[in-house]
């Protein structure tokens, strides 16, 4: 696709251009350059419906090691789906939406946070294939890969920081560092369980749901 836009469009217009995806189809296109925005949108609708089910399997399996509140391990007796979760995930997003100023911003930050991760997992990967050489793994992956997306990932963290070093980034490293501190004082000592209590049972009521032991999964 990058090719192709190198091919059609200038250097002028691709750095001109507010969707150079746009701005490629009404050259190829003409008219017909609409189909390039409709398939943007069913290509996000797909995007989404993996998204949602990914980001809530992550929050039910930190729910179900302790790190989070149990009911969020609950699955619907209905649909056999995480339920609590996935109703999180989507009040976090309303919550980020609202209360950024476009949703441009809100992508800018989530990929700056998703790269840090990608590229502290590609880092732990790196690490124990020297100190964890005798592991056992079934799959195993030629080590210049996760070599090459750490660098990536380095670079797409450190870019948009010296590009435009907004408040906001401060502000999203603090809030993970919170999120590390919380870990190691409740989590990692085992000194303090989220439980919510009766508030199990009525959330349970309100939504259909059980713990995943009980199912018939």
């Amino acid at each position: 696709m990058n090719i192709s836009y190198l091919s059609v469009l200038t250097p002028l217009q691709i750095t001109s251009s507010y969707s150079v995806a746009q701005e490629w189809a009404e050259v190829m296109f003409g008219q017909l350059s609409w189909i390039m925005p409709l398939s943007v949108a069913l290509s996000t609708f797909g995007a989404i419906n993996s998204t949602v089910l990914t980001a809530g399997r992550s929050i039910f399996a930190a729910g179900r090691e302790g790190y989070l509140p149990n009911v969020l391990s609950f699955i619907n007796i209905h649909w056999f789906t995480p339920f609590p979760a996935i109703l999180l995930n989507c009040m976090m997003g309303l919550c980020m939406i609202f209360a950024g100023n476009s949703i441009s911003n809100l992508i800018d930050f989530f990929s700056f946070t998703a790269w840090i991760f990608y590229g502290l997992a590609m880092l732990s990967l790196i690490v124990m294939r020297w100190t964890k050489k005798d592991a056992v793994r079934p799959f195993k992956v030629w080590i210049i890969l996760p070599i090459f997306v750490f660098l990536i990932s380095c670079y797409f963290v450190v870019t948009p920081v010296i590009d435009n070093p907004a408040i906001e980034y401060l502000y999203v490293l603090s809030f993970m560092m919170v999120g590390v501190v919380m870990y190691l004082l409740f989590v990692f000592t085992e000194k303090f369980q989220f439980n919510l209590g009766g508030m199990n049972t009525f959330l349970q009521k309100l939504f259909n749901i059980v713990p995943p032991t009980t199912s018939n999964l």
